[in-house]
């Protein structure tokens, strides 16, 4: 009976926490994320249908100003200018056009026209909600989701740092209502590129990617041989 009850507290002394999910994970572990795209697209519409309009009377004013064989035409100039500042009004317009924004696994992303903006859920150091939209301060770069052009995107990303950076979670994050199943793309994340990062609790180099885990609710980085209690950027449990 002895023996029996010593084996029963052993087995209680390295029982996990009950209701504590572990979230380490294996870089090749399935990920995915949402894209959003903008809820209106009517500036890029217009920026695309002027800067359309603007070529044609350009070409028009410079077929009629250079290349006429009767001479120039007394509206040629004006057709050439007016098309030319068209078409430049029209790329102003569509610059300002809300990007696709996408939200997942990686953390929050914004499609920029110099290419993807991505700032990792374990990069996130601050979070501001606010009646025009949801703003990430990070390690090297801000990002923000307006909540005008992107209603889905701003509660989903709201929905992602309160479970994923419960300690960062904004102000309001429990007032906001989840956005619809069907809103957005869901796409595959490919693995990430981890071989020469280096351990975020070891500081030890990661040469080959099979080295590396990662936590599977921020994103942080560890060597396999020092993988952490707890993660030290979200502190999810990891071992």
């Amino acid at each position: 009976m002895a023996s029996s009850t010593s084996k029963a507290k052993g087995k209680a002394k390295v029982k996990a926490p009950s209701g504590e999910p572990k979230w380490l994970r294996d870089p090749n572990a399935l990920r995915s994320e949402i894209r959003y795209a903008p809820s209106s697209n009517a500036p890029a519409l217009l920026g695309v249908l002027t800067s359309s309009v603007g070529a044609v009377l350009a070409g028009a004013g410079f077929y009629s100003q250079v290349l006429r064989a009767q001479g120039p035409h007394a509206y040629g100039l004006t057709l050439l200018i007016g098309g030319l500042a068209a078409f430049v009004f029209g790329l102003l317009v569509s610059s300002r056009a809300a990007p696709n924004v996408r939200v997942g696994d990686a953390g929050v992303a914004v499609e920029a026209s110099k290419g993807l903006e991505r700032l990792g859920w374990y990069e996130i150091e601050s979070v501001e909600l606010s009646e025009r939209g949801l703003r990430f301060r990070g390690r090297a770069r801000d990002l923000e989701i307006p909540k005008g052009p992107h209603p889905a995107a701003f509660a989903r990303a709201v929905i992602e740092v309160s479970g994923r950076l419960p300690a960062r979670a904004p102000k309001g994050a429990a007032d906001v209502k989840p956005p619809p199943q069907n809103a957005g793309e869901q796409r595959a994340l490919p693995p990430p590129q981890l071989a020469g990062l280096r351990c975020r609790a070891s500081d030890k180099l990661i040469a080959f990617e099979h080295d590396a885990r990662l936590c599977g609710r921020c994103g942080e980085t560890y060597h396999k041989e020092g993988v952490p209690e707890r993660c030290l950027s979200c502190e999810a449990r990891l071992r």
